[in-house]
């Protein structure tokens, strides 16, 4: 999901004609879009083994897994299908695409290709509305009304945001003439923000746009930093996140906090949740996660003695993989491992609440059962 999007930023990179460290600023942006995705929390439960419900998956595809409506959305170039805890597939919806891209908020399902036009909305295995953009899409974000925003290339200019109502329709749309678009986010309240990187000086401009009246609610600048992420708060604030620094943003545009992040080497985040996680790699080979309130405040770090990857989580709950370990970290305590795995890993992912995971391979997927 995230290799297309990034073949496509180093493309906008390389036409660029300014006077600035292309060679960076394209690691450090690639870092942080790198990380993300789904989202982080720590685990207060242990796994059963003896539980495990396995099913076979296509193999040679690449899977995007996130909860839905308390089962698991497993998503590839096929389509998408939903399965229980039982490893039962509930629906399916055939639906190729050659990089599909995959956002869900409360009952809505968006899925885009993301080296493609198209954008589908859905309910459930319904679709709701379908729409076409004239240029490629690079990114998108969705609110829980099923409004909907779409980046793409535009020629003429560095970039476009087009939001579209439940129904498909386009309500909006906003080109960027100063800086190349780096992320965005669709409030509930249809208040678009959007991250602008301005290279002759290596700056990023967040923006605040009403979707309804077309007018700008704040305006927003960080030198040196590359926003890969952002996250509207239920006020109306906004947390930012670069490789450098995660930062909160009032919704007059002022800067609430700022936190350096220039000492960590960043593997995941999540800044979409009241506790805000972000794991790196620690001194020892290791993983070490730190955490944050939405107020910018530490909470206590938590150190891990194994490399941790393929990190999930659901609530509290936060899980990773290491060697042939399936494993998970409660606050205070280090890595406490649970189940050894017979299968190749390319991601987990919690679901039904946080009482199950989805462990996913080559050809094989199995669920376990917490408790």
């Amino acid at each position: 999901m995230m290799k297309n999007l990034l073949e496509k930023i180093k493309g906008f990179f390389k036409r660029m004609n300014e006077k600035v460290n292309t060679k960076r600023l394209l690691i450090a942006f690639v870092l942080t879009l790198a990380v993300g995705g789904i989202a982080l929390s720590l685990v207060d439960y242990a796994l059963n083994s003896e539980d495990a419900a396995g099913f076979s998956i296509s193999s040679g595809t690449e899977y995007q897994v996130m909860e839905y409506e308390n089962n698991v959305l497993m998503v590839n170039n096929e389509g998408m299908s939903l399965v229980d805890k039982e490893g039962t597939t509930l629906w399916n919806v055939p639906l190729p695409i050659t990089s599909p891209m995959v956002f869900i908020e409360d009952e809505y399902i968006l899925l885009i290709d993301a080296r493609g036009k198209t954008a589908h909305l859905y309910k459930g295995d319904k679709e709701v509305s379908f729409a076409l953009s004239e240029n490629e899409i690079l990114t998108a974000s969705l609110n829980k009304k099923g409004y909907f925003a779409l980046v793409t290339s535009e020629t003429g200019y560095k970039g476009k945001v087009a939001v579209y109502s439940k129904k498909g329709e386009e309500i909006f749309n906003w080109h960027s003439g100063e800086g190349y678009i780096s992320a965005i986010d669709l409030s509930d309240k249809n208040i678009l923000a959007v991250s602008q990187v301005r290279t002759d000086n290596l700056l990023s401009r967040v923006m605040g746009i009403n979707v309804r009246s077309g007018k700008e609610v704040f305006t927003f600048d960080k030198e040196a930093v590359i926003f890969a992420s952002l996250s509207f708060g239920e006020d109306g604030e906004v947390v930012a996140l670069s490789e450098k620094a995660l930062v909160g943003i009032s919704k007059s545009g002022k800067e609430r906090f700022s936190v350096d992040l220039r000492a960590m080497d960043i593997k995941y985040y999540d800044i979409k949740g009241e506790n805000i996680i972000i794991a790196s790699e620690g001194p020892l080979n290791n993983t070490v996660i730190n955490r944050y309130t939405r107020r910018g405040r530490a909470r206590k770090a938590m150190e891990c003695e194994e490399d941790l990857q393929n990190i999930s989580s659901y609530g509290d709950k936060l899980a990773g993989t290491y060697k042939d370990v399936l494993a998970f970290v409660k606050p205070g305590r280090k890595i406490v491992p649970y189940v050894n795995l017979n299968q190749d890993v390319k991601n987990i992912c919690f679901f039904n609440r946080g009482r199950n995971v989805l462990v996913v391979g080559s050809g094989r997927a199995s669920i376990y059962r917490t408790k």
